[in-house]
């Protein structure tokens, strides 16, 4: 969506982002259900303009949404009551990431680069601000903010999931999509 100022992109991402991590995280083996190896990483990941954009403008809201909901309090409530009964930490809850290690999943925060932002197997990626980013030729200093890499980075990190969902979903499956926003 191309949507002008003050029309609350930011938060409209936000809960997105933390609805579509609750459906990944309703999946008993996430890595498993989408053919991936068992210790594959899932990750989610938010990028700006700059990282203290990002943080601020993006993170903050997704990491309150999953702080305040009431779904996500009660999942939290049980994990933290199973960690203690297991003695094994099953998440953390920071404030430049969150981690579910029960489900292989590992979201976070990011300033914009095309190289840090390649590798991983994505389930969930939100640019804010992508149009300010420098367009056009690239040069080493600007290899950072570059809007094609950091968008090809990112879509290409979600193809594993997304080419997997898809064919689940053709066989009748109820899966979720990896997303980009």
């Amino acid at each position: 969506a191309c949507i002008g100022q003050r029309a609350g992109k930011s938060i409209t991402t936000a809960m997105l982002c933390s609805y579509s991590t609750h459906m990944f995280l309703k999946l008993q083996r996430p890595t498993e259900v989408f053919g991936l190896l068992r210790d594959s990483i899932l990750t989610g990941t938010v990028v700006g303009l700059t990282f203290k954009r990002a943080f601020n403008l993006l993170w903050m809201p997704f990491h309150n949404m999953l702080e305040s909901s009431p779904w996500f309090k009660e999942y939290h409530a049980m994990l933290d009551f199973y960690s203690e009964k297991y003695g094994e930490e099953l998440y953390k809850f920071k404030d430049i990431f969150i981690q579910y290690k029960h489900r292989n999943m590992y979201y976070y925060v990011s300033g914009p680069s095309k190289r840090t932002l390649r590798g991983d197997t994505r389930v969930l990626a939100a640019t804010d601000e992508v149009g300010w980013f420098p367009y056009g030729e690239e040069s080493e200093e600007r290899e950072r903010q570059s809007a094609n890499g950091v968008y090809d980075a990112l879509d290409r990190s979600l193809s594993n999931v997304r080419s997997a969902a898809h064919n689940l979903i053709m066989q009748g499956r109820n899966v979720p999509m990896a997303l980009a926003f």
